[in-house]
């Protein structure tokens, strides 16, 4: 698979996501919308179409910060190690100041927002009461003068469907299996699902009735749009063994060795207030999450020298699971090497919350670890970038696609797949039950008059 890299020392900034870097790729200004719309396309056949988002935030949340003792050291135990803290609020400061001496209008591009109804606002409202991390998502948009809505259970409804032949003889061409020869149809709803591959430059529809889906009692067609070179697969974790099976017979069929040299997850931790969001089944405990990921054999898909990254919040015993003596970066034999740390800021640059806040922290960690065989004793020099940017819907991270050169040697060959993903990404490969949400059309215009934007 071949991707399109990009040049890091010369960015078009009155297009690319990457509103602000530095010369030694450290300090990113990136606009969360418009790295998912860049990653529609190639560049080819670049993504024109615009991205419905929530409105910037222009002033930061206010936050109650405990105020006996008792509760400041409860809310300590189960947040960021003080130690770490105080790295990372010292990085973010220095980015920070260096992001407002270079760059001088807003910290977002014009978001391209729609009007929202009495219940939107309404949850906003009690999203002000919970915090800034809080952050439920409408799944709701306006296109035109009619309101479209995604159901919040559409993407497990269909994840249901993928073990019914109906839903998987449906592809339209060059939508293909991986696993399925040409012309054959799978039959019987106990055969197995694979990955489905858009093997062409340009993005295709995916068009889905939901009359076909148990519990929908109407008939509602809902449209998907595959960017170009994609490779996806919506299915629960129990599907995920046929993602091995799709990446072997992809090695059948090219007569090479086919490893991922990235792999990305944004997992869904245990977190009480996102019980009650929409979204990934939240795994009851860290131990049952971190059993789930080593039982997807990610060694097995992983080159020689290739990395994995993890979004993590900022509970302790939650990066333990990642890099501690027990953790997953151990046994996958991968060492940290790198950190990237996400500050979240308002349109003027100003973190959400304060850096200072015991309640709220205003930014989210991806740790990067590589493959380098048996895990090294030394001391490991651990480089760290930040990403600023101002957040958008819920579960909408910056895609990264276009810092994926700073980690690979080939920035225009290499291979990506991200698990536990709500979008596609063109030319990657993406698996997990949410996996077509924000592709759905609906959260989509390719005319800028049919909505309002704000910036």
């Amino acid at each position: 698979m071949v991707c399109s890299g990009i040049n890091m020392a010369i960015v078009s900034l009155s297009s690319s996501s990457i509103l602000y870097q530095n010369s030694e790729n450290t300090v990113f200004l990136i606009d969360i919308p418009t790295s998912i719309q860049e990653a529609q396309g190639v560049d080819s056949q670049p993504c024109t179409d615009r991205l419905f988002s929530a409105q910037p935030m222009q002033k930061p949340f206010s936050t109650n910060e405990p105020k006996s003792q008792a509760a400041v050291e409860k809310i300590q135990q189960n947040t960021v190690d003080a130690e770490l803290h105080a790295y990372y609020a010292q990085l973010i400061r220095e980015a920070l100041v260096e992001i407002q001496s270079h760059w001088q209008n807003d910290w977002c591009l014009t978001r391209f927002t729609a009007p929202m109804s009495s219940g939107d606002l309404d949850q906003r409202s009690r999203k002000r009461k919970s915090g800034p991390n809080d952050r439920r998502s409408t799944d709701s948009i306006s296109e035109c003068d009619s309101r479209i809505s995604l159901p919040s259970n559409l993407m497990q409804k269909m994840t249901a469907l993928t073990r019914k032949s109906l839903w998987r003889t449906r592809w339209p061409r060059p939508l293909q299996h991986l696993c399925q020869s040409e012309g054959t149809l799978l039959e019987g709803p106990d055969d197995p699902f694979y990955a489905i591959a858009n093997t062409e430059q340009t993005s295709q529809d995916l068009a889905v009735s939901d009359k076909e889906l148990p519990g929908f009692g109407h008939e509602r067609v809902y449209s998907f749009q595959v960017p170009p070179l994609s490779t996806f697969m919506l299915s629960d974790i129990k599907g995920f063994g046929h993602l091995h099976e799709s990446v072997a017979e992809l090695e059948r069929q090219k007569h090479e060795l086919r490893r991922f040299d990235i792999i990305l997850m944004d997992p869904p931790w245990p977190n009480a207030s996102a019980k009650r969001r929409s979204g990934y089944k939240l795994h009851r405990t860290l131990a049952d999450m971190k059993t789930t990921i080593l039982s997807l054999q990610l060694d097995s898909l992983l080159k020689e020298q290739g990395h994995v990254g993890v979004w993590i919040t900022n509970k302790p015993s939650l990066r333990d699971s990642i890099v501690g003596e027990d953790g997953l970066f151990g046994h996958l034999e991968l060492q940290l090497v790198e950190e990237w740390v996400w500050i979240k800021t308002t349109t003027n640059g100003q973190p959400i919350t304060s850096l200072d806040s015991l309640w709220r922290k205003p930014y989210e960690i991806l740790l990067l670890g590589r493959r380098m065989g048996a895990r090294q004793e030394s001391q490991f020099n651990v480089k760290s970038r930040v990403i600023a940017g101002v957040p958008d819907l819920h579960s909408r991270k910056p895609c990264l696609k276009k810092l994926m050169p700073l980690l690979v040697p080939d920035a225009r060959n290499y291979l990506a797949l991200e698990l536990f993903a709500r979008h596609l990404t063109s030319e990657w490969w993406s698996w997990g039950d949410e996996v077509l949400k924000f592709n759905w059309k609906g959260f989509w215009s390719s005319s800028p008059c049919e909505a309002d934007s704000s910036g």
